[in-house]
């Protein structure tokens, strides 16, 4: 009798060390345990899992430390804007404190 199967598979070997037995999976079998990384067992009931990030998982990681780069400068942006903000009116408290003061000594016969 034979039957043809309408699956691809990979071969896999035992992680652990007195085992070592190959067994097949279905490819999308390994793919999903490459992505959630369950738990799966050899024939002879030993469990093991992938640990290797899947191609998605670094993805997401590079783009979560390239927002977390652009919040930083973001936020850098933010805090000279303000620290200009107030320089700004701080220049301006003085001038208006500078003519108040000249023009009171104009005012009291007083040229400087």
């Amino acid at each position: 009798m034979s039957f043809e199967l309408p699956t691809t598979y990979e071969v896999e070997t035992c992680i652990h060390e007195k085992c070592g037995v190959h067994f097949a999976v279905p490819s999308l079998f390994q793919k999903e345990r490459k992505k959630d990384h369950k738990m799966f067992y050899c024939p002879n009931g030993h469990g093991q899992y992938y640990t290797a990030k899947s191609e998605i998982e670094r993805l997401k990681e590079e783009l979560a430390k390239k927002d977390q780069v652009i919040s930083s400068k973001d936020e850098k942006i933010n805090n000279l804007n303000e620290r200009r903000k107030y320089l700004k009116n701080s220049r301006a408290a003085y001038k208006a404190h500078l003519t108040r003061y000249k023009n009171k000594g104009i005012q009291n016969g007083k040229n400087n």
